[in-house]
């Protein structure tokens, strides 16, 4: 692996080739903060405005 660019270089001098490999996992956390983030941000006021209903609002009845 070659973590450091002295170990890439030295990695192609020996006539090797460096394969760097990203972890998925900062990837995911990175694109699902965002995605919560947005979500937060478009319904936040939807959600405070379905809390402030009164409890009776929300029973549906059978007749």
């Amino acid at each position: 692996a070659c973590n450091s660019k002295t170990l890439a270089e030295q990695c192609s001098a020996g006539g090797n080739v460096c394969e760097i490999a990203i972890d998925g996992y900062y990837i995911s956390v990175a694109v699902c903060s965002v995605i919560g983030l947005i979500w937060y941000k478009l319904l936040f006021n939807k959600i405070k405005y379905l809390q402030k209903i009164p409890r009776k609002d929300w029973s549906v009845t059978m007749k």
